[in-house]
């Protein structure tokens, strides 16, 4: 895999991955695709759980936002503030996956699961949840939210803020990514 990205000359694209979490009951049932629409910039799926929104801004970034409520996945977002451009990109489907595909990437959601992956224009994966594509507990006056990823035997994960650990290779660790003193999380990976 790692090699692959190379391949790809690392930034050739970006994935934004948005997750705006409202309830988290709802997240605890399936997360299956009941029904898909096109839309000016990508696709709307709604979900057993909510709505999947799959907004292309270019060949190379493609946003994924999931709101377990309809109508909150078009709320402004304080981190993405880029408009999409208009970009050529079309959808097709399979009986387990709908596919929005540009000409650099293409994004994959599993109809059982509502699992995206990420693959180059060559089919080769390059980003796909895992099993527990997202979950939410409550904490506080918030949520606390999960996002897991499935890593090639190989791939490392670097980065990740400012750490007191030591290490350069973060793999196989629990890194929790939140600002304290002398610690500042940056998420991200490699």
């Amino acid at each position: 895999m790692h090699g692959r990205l190379q391949d790809l000359r690392v930034g050739l694209f970006l994935v934004l991955l948005t997750i705006h979490v409202v309830c988290p009951s709802a997240l605890a049932q399936s997360r299956e695709v009941l029904s898909w629409q096109r839309d000016t910039y990508g696709l709307t799926l709604k979900l057993r759980t909510g709505v999947l929104s799959l907004t292309v801004f270019s060949p190379r970034v493609i946003r994924v936002l999931f709101a377990p409520e309809e109508g909150t996945s078009h709320q402004t977002s304080l981190a993405v503030t880029a408009s999409p451009n208009r970009t050529t990109w079309r959808v097709t489907e399979t009986s387990g996956e709908v596919r929005l595909n540009t000409d650099v990437l293409e994004s994959h959601v599993n109809r059982e699961t509502g699992a995206v992956s990420f693959h180059d224009r060559n089919g080769q994966p390059v980003l796909a949840e895992g099993l527990r594509a997202l979950t939410a507990t409550p904490a506080g006056n918030g949520l606390t939210s999960r996002q897991d990823f499935l890593l090639s035997d190989d791939e490392a994960i670097y980065g990740l803020g400012q750490h007191q650990l030591g290490l350069m290779n973060y793999r196989h660790t629990i890194v929790r990514l939140q600002q304290q003193n002398m610690l500042v999380a940056v998420p991200g990976w490699t």
